[in-house]
């Protein structure tokens, strides 16, 4: 794809994270005022316990997918629509056991602290999600920027829109749940067109026809097989909200799943990187010619390092700020919160390109050890501080698991498979001073009067250098975009 198109379905993804994340930040004044800090601390406590649970829901699919559309041998009709049946099939498979298993027992009502309606409405929401889920991703590998959008935007924007006029006409104690239940409407009606859409892309995900028999069994071995790994990446992005959970209570969850709502500004570069990214990855490393792909992995590890620094630095000059301003005062702690979520959801940004080297290899028995030591860290961490400092030491743990997850990613294509020796000074410069104005940095702390100036002269700095970074892309691109793939 050339550079112009690359660059046009960035920019897509990016308004359509920025719509979806505006709406979510717009309503989120409001809809801490309609709910409790308790209820507002009780949704992401079911989600990840959820989360969990859709590891398995596609049967490790989507994994194997992504491995055979890079191996090229099959026709991309087959393997959608083998893959598409498999998983939907499993995903209902999975919804009902986690059903069953959810009412019968009373742990987790218990644990998330919800009421038995409560929890069957959202027990009702979560398959058409994961539904959409899986047909957003077939779209993404497409190419299909424009049809993701309008999946997006009618699940995400329509459903906060809807939900605040619910909440508001319902007793406080209902509120919840008709938040709940319009999120469900919506997801299902998300899910009728996220069809559609992939069909008039000139693929049916539903063909029994071009289902094959043939290949259906390898996939899902290899997809199983990934499974183990993804488990343990999955249990390192919610094990410390769950340690929060279980140590403190849903009004230090509600802190700190504030805190990751606001940080999703700053992941907004990172989603719509990945969605245009992980296509062109299997474009390029399918090639088998380092000539073609080695570049293009440099630039966007050395694009991506200063991003990590640019987002660091705003966050911590803004943070408290904001918490200050927009949120009840129950919030307020969100903002000592809010850098360090940044700085660990762009270090995971960097990651997207040091596991590449998995890929190269075609070997994929490497995630399950990196994740299982980053998850060690990470519970290490939060079992040891959460008890004292709350949602704080939560955003901690999942900083040092991220680390050594990079760290162990870049280690091994480096050093050990030597597959993909790209130089990664410039990551470990930026990180390095991130964590360091994380620990020292305060606004007020360069300038003696007030600190609003100060925070706008780092918001200027900022962005001239984001511009720079961008302008540095952009050339960059044009000067690829005459090397094959």
């Amino acid at each position: 794809m050339s550079a112009p198109v690359f660059l046009r379905n960035v920019a897509i993804f990016s308004v359509v994270d920025i719509v979806g994340l505006g709406i979510g930040l717009i309503t989120s004044p409001i809809t801490t005022r309609l709910l409790t800090i308790e209820q507002y601390g009780t949704l992401p406590l079911l989600g990840a316990v959820w989360s969990i649970f859709t590891i398995v829901q596609f049967a490790g699919m989507d994994s194997a997918y992504l491995f055979y559309r890079a191996r090229g041998s099959h026709d991309n009709g087959v393997l959608v629509a083998t893959s598409t049946l498999v998983a939907t099939a499993t995903a209902v498979l999975v919804w009902i056991v986690f059903c069953a298993f959810s009412l019968s027992f009373p742990w987790l009502s218990d644990y998330a602290g919800v009421t038995r309606i409560e929890l069957v409405v959202f027990l009702l929401s979560i398959l058409p999600n994961a539904l959409v889920a899986w047909h957003l991703q077939m779209l993404r590998l497409m190419h299909q920027a424009v049809a993701f959008a309008k999946i997006t935007l009618l699940g995400r924007i329509a459903a906060a829109v809807v939900a605040i006029p619910v909440m508001y006409a319902l007793p406080q104690e209902d509120r919840l749940t008709g938040s709940i239940l319009t999120h469900a409407v919506l997801a299902l009606l998300s899910y009728v067109l996220a069809v559609r859409l992939v069909k008039s892309c000139g693929v049916d995900p539903h063909s029994l026809r071009n289902f094959s028999r043939t290949i259906v069994r390898p996939m899902v071995a290899l997809g199983t097989a990934l499974i183990p790994g993804a488990l343990v990446y999955a249990l390192f992005a919610v094990i410390d909200r769950l340690i929060l959970g279980w140590y403190s209570s849903n009004a230090e969850v509600a802190v700190f799943a504030l805190a990751s709502s606001v940080a999703g500004v700053a992941f907004i570069l990172k989603a719509a990187f990945s969605r245009t990214w992980d296509p062109h990855t299997i474009t390029w490393i399918g090639t088998r010619d380092e000539r073609v792909y080695m570049p293009r992995l440099q630039i966007a590890a050395d694009v991506i390092a200063p991003v990590v620094l640019i987002t660091t630095l705003l966050s911590l000059a803004w943070g408290d700020t904001i918490f200050q301003l927009i949120f009840p005062s129950a919030y307020g702690p969100a903002g000592r919160v809010l850098p360090i979520l940044v700085l660990a959801g762009m270090l995971a940004t960097l990651t997207l390109v040091a596991n590449l080297t998995e890929l190269i290899a075609g070997r994929p028995r490497y995630r399950l050890p990196i994740y299982a030591v980053g998850l060690a860290v990470n519970v290490a961490v939060c079992v040891v501080f959460v008890p004292r400092y709350g949602a704080y030491a939560a955003a901690a743990g999942a900083l040092a698991g991220e680390i050594t997850i990079v760290t162990l990613w870049i280690t091994l294509g480096r050093w050990l498979l030597r597959n993909l020796r790209i130089d990664w000074r410039l990551t470990a410069l930026s990180i390095g001073i991130s964590l360091l104005m994380c620990v020292v940095y305060r606004p007020g702390i360069l300038l003696s009067g007030p600190v609003l100036v100060e925070q706008l002269l780092v918001t200027a700095l900022c962005a001239a250098a984001a511009w720079a970074l961008v302008q540095h892309a952009i050339r960059t691109f044009e000067r690829l975009a005459g090397v094959k793939g």
